[in-house]
């Protein structure tokens, strides 16, 4: 599976540092195409521009002034989009994600909680659902069910070097 994450203009050619978070998050998949406008973060004197100090903040931002603006597309195997992730559908995934952790984990701000999926769009939500309650996100790969003997002592050894204190997955991972 690959990411593309448009921007409305779809025109800049550029990777930029958003681009290079998504790449980081797919954990080794190839990044097909990355595209971006402007964050407006680069004129440091404007007051505007210094309330949006993280990307949690960013994403609520847009969630609110560009609600149907497409985030990220995961392709399928012959390039065509398969699913779409608006900026108002992750803001609002994020924030379910972030409730759950908040109240059923009693996750605190500075908390590590382990993210074993596999990568995709769930991914992406849990990653900022944890952005969102002040958790810093450690993001797995899954272990490889054909052949666990090897790869679960890895993801073990991730969650324990980490200091994790919760593990979250999807249904299909577990």
């Amino acid at each position: 599976m690959l990411f593309l994450w448009l921007s409305a203009a779809d025109c800049v050619s550029d990777v930029g540092p958003a681009s290079v978070i998504v790449g980081n998050l797919v954990q080794g998949n190839r990044l097909a195409s990355a595209q971006g406008r402007d964050m407006g973060l680069h004129d440091e004197e404007s007051d505007s521009n210094k309330r949006y100090q993280f990307i949690s903040e960013l994403l609520r931002w847009r969630a609110h002034s560009t609600a149907d603006h497409v985030l990220f597309t995961l392709l399928n195997s012959k390039g065509a989009a398969a699913k779409v992730l608006s900026c108002s559908e992750l803001h609002k995934k994020a924030e379910r994600i972030g409730n759950l952790l908040s109240e059923k984990g009693r996750i605190n701000t500075g908390d590590h909680v382990a993210l074993i999926f596999p990568p995709g769009l769930d991914l992406i939500c849990a990653f900022y659902g944890c952005l969102y309650v002040g958790a810093v996100p450690v993001t797995i790969r899954p272990p490889h069910p054909q052949n666990l003997q090897t790869t679960l002592p890895t993801v073990r050894m991730i969650v324990d070097v980490s200091k994790s204190i919760l593990v979250l997955s999807s249904q299909a991972v577990i």
